[in-house]
C-alpha cells in the first residue's frame, strides 16, 4: 500500500506529528487556564490536530499531491478541508463527543487555512461536492 502524503514528499503521519509537536510547544508557553480548562482545551486541540488534514486521505487529494503541476481542474475537486470537517463530525458522533467538542474540532479542521468562514460560504462549498448517494 502506498503511504498517504500531506505535501509533496511528506507523509501525512509525519505532518500530523509535526503539527502536534508545534501545538505542544504553544501549550508549554501559555499557562494560566487552570488545570480543568487546560486539560479539556489540550484534548480538543489534539483532536483538531489529528483531524485537520484527514481529508487529505481522499483519492482526489492523493492524486493531486503526487503531481500538483498536472492538476488543472476545479480546486474543490482536491479540497481536503470539507472532508476533514465531515470526518471530524462523524468520528465525534461515533465517539459520543459533546456537541461543543464536535463543533470546535470540525470547524478547526474546516477553517485551518483561512480562519472562520461565514455559514453561507460553507453551504456553497458543500453544495458543490459530488454526491455519493
Amino acid at each position: 500500500m502506498t503511504e498517504l502524503c500531506s505535501h509533496p514528499g511528506k507523509a501525512l503521519t509525519t505532518h500530523i506529528a509535526e503539527v502536534w509537536e508545534a501545538a505542544q510547544v504553544l501549550f508549554s508557553r501559555h499557562r494560566g487556564l487552570g488545570p480543568e480548562a487546560s486539560s479539556r482545551l489540550r484534548n480538543w486541540v489534539e483532536e483538531a490536530v489529528h483531524f485537520h488534514d484527514a481529508g487529505k486521505a481522499s483519492q482526489a487529494f492523493q492524486k493531486y499531491i503526487r503531481a500538483p503541476e498536472k492538476f488543472h481542474g476545479d480546486p474543490l475537486e482536491k479540497a481536503h478541508t470539507p472532508f476533514s470537517f465531515l470526518t471530524a463530525l462523524l468520528y465525534g458522533t461515533k465517539q459520543d463527543w459533546s456537541w461543543q467538542k464536535r463543533l470546535v474540532v470540525a470547524v478547526a479542521a474546516r477553517c485551518h487555512h483561512q480562519g472562520l468562514m461565514p455559514r453561507e460560504e460553507m453551504d456553497r462549498d458543500f453544495s458543490r461536492l459530488p454526491s455519493t448517494a
